[in-house]
C-alpha cells in the first residue's frame, strides 16, 4: 500500500514537470523616451528614436491617453511587446504607464548672457543621445516648488567642432530636501547640431 501510494505521487509529480508542447509568447518590457506621433480615439502612434543613429522603430497600440498630446511631444513610456511581434515593423505594443518629462529645444544664449542664468544644483546621472535628441536623467532635489531645466548653447561656439551647452536648473537652491527626485529631459538639438 505504502509503496502504491509512493508511486502515484512520483507519477502525479512527474506528469506536472513534464514540458508541454506550446510556446507561449514572452512579454518584453521596456521602459524609454518615446516620441507622440498620434494620440486619438483609435490609438496611439509612438516613435522608438533610435540610439544615436540607430534606426527608428514606429510603435502602434490601440489605447489612447486622454490628455492632450501634442504631436512631437515626449514622454517616458513602460510598454510590452510579444516576442512574435518584437521583430515586426510597425511594432505593436501594450502601454502600462506614461508620464511627461521636460522637452524643449537647446536654447542658444548670447555669451554675455551667461552668468545671468539659473545654476540651482542638480546631479546629473546620465545622458545618452537618440537621433536628434540629447536625453539625460538626473537627480533634482525637490522641496514642493516648481522647478524645470534647460539647456542652453554659447552662441559664441556655435559652427565650431564643439558646441558648449550648459544644463540649467530653474529654482533656488532648497534649504532642507524633501526628496531627491529622478526627473527625464530630451531636448532636441537639430537647431545646432552638424553632422
Amino acid at each position: 500500500m505504502r509503496k502504491a501510494l509512493w508511486l502515484a505521487l512520483m507519477a502525479v509529480v512527474l506528469i506536472g514537470c513534464s514540458k508541454d508542447d506550446v510556446d507561449y509568447p514572452t512579454a518584453h518590457r521596456f521602459v524609454e523616451l518615446l516620441t507622440v506621433l498620434k494620440n486619438d480615439a483609435q490609438g496611439m502612434e509612438l516613435e522608438k528614436v533610435g540610439l544615436n543613429d540607430s534606426e527608428s522603430v514606429l510603435l502602434i497600440t490601440d489605447q489612447h491617453v486622454d490628455a492632450q498630446l501634442e504631436r512631437g511631444r515626449r514622454v517616458i513610456a513602460e510598454y510590452s511587446v510579444s516576442d512574435t511581434d518584437v521583430s515586426s515593423r510597425p511594432m505593436p505594443v501594450r502601454l502600462h504607464q506614461m508620464g511627461l518629462i521636460t522637452f524643449d529645444t537647446i536654447r542658444v544664449v548670447a555669451n554675455d548672457k551667461m552668468a545671468d542664468l539659473a545654476d540651482a544644483r542638480m546631479t546629473v546621472v546620465s545622458v545618452w543621445r537618440t537621433g536628434m535628441y540629447m536625453n539625460l536623467q538626473a537627480k533634482v532635489k525637490f522641496d514642493g516648488e516648481k522647478r524645470s531645466f534647460a539647456v542652453v548653447a554659447d552662441e559664441t561656439t556655435l559652427g565650431s567642432p564643439i558646441v558648449e551647452c550648459y544644463l540649467c536648473n530653474v529654482g533656488s537652491d532648497v534649504g532642507v530636501t524633501v526628496i531627491d527626485r529622478h526627473a527625464y529631459g530630451s531636448f532636441f538639438m537639430g537647431d545646432i547640431w552638424t553632422m
